[in-house]
C-alpha cells in the first residue's frame, strides 16, 4: 500500500544500530515485525505482513538510535532553507535509485532529522494502528527557536498547549497535527532529539513484554491526560523509544 505524506510530513523512521540481529529479534518478540529484506547495502526494513513499517542499518561508531525523516519536495531547496534558518547541513543528498533520495540536517537546537525525496517509496505504508509507528516528537530545551525553525523549513503552525504539568508545542500543516515539541523537566541536560512512539493494543503488557526481551524501562506506564497509557522504553541496543495506548474517543 502506497501512503502519500505531503511535504513536510514525517514519513519514515529507521533505526541504526550497530547489531542489527540482535535489534530485529527485539522488535520480532515486542511487536510482531520481521525483516524483510537481506542487508545486501547495510540496510533492510521490518515489516507487517507485506507492509514497510521501519528501516534498519549500521550506526557506525554512533550509538544506536530511532531517526525520523520528513518528506520534502525538493532536497536541494531544502537543506540551502535549513542553513538559511540557522541549521546545519550533515549529509548531503544520497541518490537511492527508484526509492527517493535522502539526506540529513540538524536544528539550531540540536537536533538531527533526516529528509526523504521519494520516488517510487513515499514512506511507512502502515502507521497508526497497534505495533506500528503513530507518533515523532522533538525533546529540546528552547521549543521556541526550534518552532519558528520547523515553521521557516516546512511550513509548520506551531500552537502551545499543556498536557498535565508539561508545556507542550503541538505542530500543525494544512490543519492535522504531524508533531510534537516538548522541553520535560531536565531537558537542559538531555541532548535535542526527535523521538518515536509506538501504539499498542496494551501498555503495560508491552513494558512486560519488552523487559523479558531485554529492554529497559525509562518511564513506567503511566496515565496521561487526553492522550492514553503510555511508557518510554530502551532496546537492547540502547535506542530509546515510547509506547502508547490512546485513549478511545
Amino acid at each position: 500500500m502506497t501512503v502519500i505524506y505531503p511535504p513536510g510530513t514525517p514519513c519514515w523512521l529507521d533505526l541504526t544500530c550497530q547489531v542489527q540481529s540482535k535489534a530485529a529479534d527485539f522488535y520480532e518478540g515486542l511487536f510482531g515485525w520481521r525483516v524483510r529484506d537481506d542487508y545486501a547495502d547495510g540496510f533492510a526494513n521490518f515489516a507487517v505482513g507485506e507492509e514497510r513499517v521501519a528501516g534498519i542499518g549500521p550506526s557506525g561508531e554512533r550509538p544506536a538510535s530511532w531517526n525520523v525523516y520528513l518528506c520534502v519536495a525538493n532536497l536541494e531547496q531544502t537543506l540551502a532553507d535549513v542553513v538559511e534558518f540557522g541549521g546545519m547541513a550533515l549529509v548531503r543528498p544520497v541518490d537511492l535509485g527508484s526509492d527517493g533520495r535522502g539526506a540529513a540536517a540538524q536544528d539550531p537546537t540540536g537536533a538531527v532529522f533526516s529528509l526523504w525525496e521519494p520516488r517510487g517509496f513515499t514512506g511507512a505504508s502502515l502507521t497508526d494502528v497497534p505495533n506500528s509507528w503513530c507518533w515523532t516528537e522533538l525533546i529540546t530545551p528552547d521549543v521556541d527557536t526550534a518552532a519558528q525553525f520547523y515553521a521557516n523549513v516546512f511550513g509548520w503552525v506551531v500552537d502551545l498547549q499543556s498536557i498535565g504539568e508539561f508545556s507542550y508545542a503541538l505542530a500543525r500543516l494544512n490543519g492535522i497535527g504531524v508533531a510534537g515539541m516538548v522541553c520535560p523537566p531536565g531537558a537542559v541536560e538531555i541532548h535535542p532529539a526527535w523521538t518515536v512512539t509506538f501504539a499498542v493494543d496494551d501498555v503495560d503488557d508491552a513494558v512486560a513484554k519488552a523487559v523479558e526481551l531485554g529492554g529497559q524501562v525509562a518511564t513506567p506506564a503511566t496515565d496521561v491526560p487526553n492522550m492514553g497509557r503510555y511508557a518510554a522504553l530502551g532496546g537492547v541496543a540502547g535506542e530509546a523509544f515510547s509506547i502508547v495506548t490512546r485513549t478511545s474517543a
